[in-house]
């Protein structure tokens, strides 16, 4: 029992992470970086919102 508890808070803090790490990309401006490195920031960028859209997260 605890050590469920232990891998579900784990895997919690591993979600909340990766969801910071996925914002700060979305909040990346993107003016002054070159074309290339602009293009990979968008291509990320498009696939986060479409994760977060296939996780419910803009569903009301």
């Amino acid at each position: 029992m605890e050590l469920e508890f232990k891998v579900r808070n784990q895997k919690m803090k591993e979600k909340a992470q990766k969801r910071k790490e996925q914002e700060r990309i979305l909040n990346k401006d993107l003016t002054n970086l070159q074309p290339a490195v602009r293009e990979t920031f968008e291509r990320m960028q498009a696939k986060i919102l479409k994760e977060w859209e296939n996780d419910s997260l803009f569903r009301e």
